[in-house]
């Protein structure tokens, strides 16, 4: 939404200090909890405070600026873990024994820069999902891409959501405690900081596996008559 009203609308933005500017709690979290029964894709951020998000992906009507609705997917956040001091292997294995569904077409997405180790101990924990490593190519713009997918999803241009969390994940820490806090130095650069930095990068991870912005960036056509 806030790039639509500075690409297309002509309109001067003042830079947001927060990071993920569109989250709105009212609109972004949910009392549901989650299909036991339906599959769910991961989210892997490992190191010290390591993180692992579980999302599920469905379909939902939405509408365009002209209001007419159209089917897209829409992904709600059912489950995290926070495993602290120990290794990937043993995350994976954690969030094995947490009881989701992984289905045929499940995936987890990780850092870019994970290790092959650590890749070995996905594979053995968590033998059958497909691994999603996003090549960041040493450039700062893919994590800036990966910020404006999540804002996409938390709310587009003509005010649709697509990224739901469930209350249920608690804001004393993790996912719903970084969002908000997550934020820019007057010079636009991200503070890092592992209590924010791992939640909001496997939340990155995730969005742009299941819910991709367009390739090729901003697109602007005429209006058919």
């Amino acid at each position: 939404a806030t790039e639509a009203d500075k690409y297309i609308k002509g309109r001067w933005i003042k830079p947001p200090g927060v990071v993920f500017h569109a989250y709105d709690p009212g609109a972004n979290l949910t009392d549901l909890r989650g299909d036991p029964s339906a599959p769910v894709d991961l989210a892997l951020d490992v190191g010290d405070q390591a993180v692992v998000l579980f999302g599920q992906l469905r379909r939902a009507t939405f509408r365009d600026s002209r209001g007419v609705a159209y089917q897209d997917d829409a992904l709600t956040i059912v489950d995290q873990i926070l495993p602290r001091g120990v290794s990937c292997r043993e995350a994976c294995r954690e969030a094995a024994r947490r009881g989701w569904h992984f289905g045929p077409r499940s995936a987890i997405a990780v850092d870019p820069t994970i290790r092959r180790d650590e890749i070995d101990g996905i594979r053995a924990e968590l033998p059958g999902l497909k691994i999603v490593k996003r090549s960041r190519r040493g450039r700062a713009d893919d994590v800036e891409a990966g910020y404006a997918a999540v804002n996409r999803a938390l709310r587009d241009a003509d005010g649709n959501v697509r990224l739901q969390i469930t209350r249920s994940l608690g804001s004393s820490g993790g996912l719903l405690a970084a969002l908000p806090k997550l934020r820019r130095s007057p010079s636009g650069k991200v503070h890092a900081q592992d209590k924010l930095d791992h939640p909001t990068d496997a939340l990155r991870y995730l969005v742009q596996h299941a819910l991709p912005l367009r390739s090729g960036g901003h697109k602007v056509r005429a209006r058919a008559r």
